[in-house]
Formats: C-alpha cells, structure tokens, sequence
C-alpha cells in the first residue's frame, strides 16, 4: 500500500508542470529594455546600433510584444502567452493607425477568442 502511494506521489510530481525560469529572465531584460524606450526616447528618434538607423516604433512594438509573450509565457504556457501578446500588439497597432472605432476591439477580440477556443479544442 505505501509503495503505491510513493509511486503515484513521484508520477504527480513529474507531471507537474515546472515554470520555465529563463522565461522570467527574459521578461525582465525586455522590460527594462521597455521602460528605457518609453522615458528616454522620443517617438521621433531613430535607435542607432553600429550605423544602422532603426525607427523606434517597430522597436517598440517588437519589445511589448516580448515582453508581454515573456510574462504570459511565464504565468500561462507558451499558446496562451503567443495569443494574449499578439492581440495587444495588433488591438495597438491599430490604434496607432488611428483605427480606434470599438467596432475594431470587438471584431479583435472576437478573432483571439475564436483562436484560442481553437487550440483548446485541439489538445
């Protein structure tokens, strides 16, 4: 009886789903990388790295969108982490195209939840 209850104690403790640490790190250096973007340099500005111009924007846009991966990566999994930074991203991208109509957060919204009841579906 009790080499039945250590057996099932070490398969539940192999199942558990251990939290990907490197996934925390990376969080961390993207919101810091984040945080500079957002109070030292203007929307204007272009980010030089070895003579090459890169508009701050797209950075921009790139960082939140790790950032946001990394966290929900952390606390999620991977599909929930790749589907809630997506549609930040996006729903801002187009906000910044001046698409602000709530027609456009609905109709985002709808499209990400349609996503993941879709992979749900297929686990």
């Amino acid at each position: 009886m009790e080499d039945k209850f250590r057996r099932r104690v070490k398969l539940d403790l192999k199942r558990r789903r251990r939290k990907p640490i490197a996934s925390y790190f990376f969080f961390v250096i993207f919101f810091v990388f984040l945080l500079v973007i957002i109070f030292k340099l203007p929307p204007g500005e272009a980010l030089i790295i070895k003579s090459v111009k890169l508009p701050i924007v797209p950075v921009f846009f790139i960082d939140l969108y790790l950032v946001i991966f990394f966290l929900f990566y952390f606390i999620f999994n991977k599909l929930q982490g790749t589907l809630f930074a997506t549609f930040v991203s996006f729903y801002l991208l187009l906000r910044y195209a001046h698409l602000t109509h709530p027609f456009f957060l609905v109709v985002t919204f709808g499209l990400f939840i349609t996503l993941e009841l879709f992979f749900y579906k297929r686990r």
